[in-house]
């Protein structure tokens, strides 16, 4: 009964660490350039104008409005990944990994607002995973512009 215990404890220590440094390392990807432009412009994405403010989020009102709007933003943006320039319709392992820590990041997000702990740290991990999945979208979409291009 000890052993079955101890591989659990094991196995999740693991995957508390080696989880979110494997999506910071995604997330550090470079990009040749800004793609996410006109991806955010043309879908009106707010995660951009929540990343540049830096406000109180004392106000439940406020912290709702915020939520709302990463929420409607990563359902957007997840949506364009799998439909947009997208032959195979599903998401790379990669991605799926994102878009699990982007969910485990919101529910951490409403816990340090309750507790009123450092919420913009995690605001800020929220908005660089929406601004890394513009930037996939965008990239896809430029190759596939640059491929008709060409041909």
């Amino acid at each position: 009964m000890l052993m079955p215990a101890m591989i659990l404890i094991v196995f999740t220590c693991l995957l508390c660490f080696w989880f979110p440094a494997d999506c910071r390392r995604i997330l550090a990807r470079p990009f040749a350039r800004e793609y996410f432009q006109p991806i955010v412009t043309v879908h009106r994405f707010e995660f951009l104008l929540v990343r540049n403010t830096s406000r109180d989020f004392a106000q439940p009102t406020e912290f709702s409005r915020i939520t709302a709007a990463l929420r409607c933003d990563f359902l957007g943006l997840t949506y364009l990944l799998k439909h947009t320039a997208n032959f195979d319709q599903s998401y790379t392992s990669e991605e799926l990994r994102l878009m699990l820590y982007f969910r485990v990041l919101l529910a951490l997000l409403t816990a340090r607002h309750w507790l009123r702990w450092r919420e913009e740290s995690v605001l800020v991990r929220l908005t660089s995973i929406l601004l890394y999945l513009a930037n996939v979208i965008g990239e896809r979409v430029n190759r596939i512009q640059r491929e008709n291009l060409a041909a």
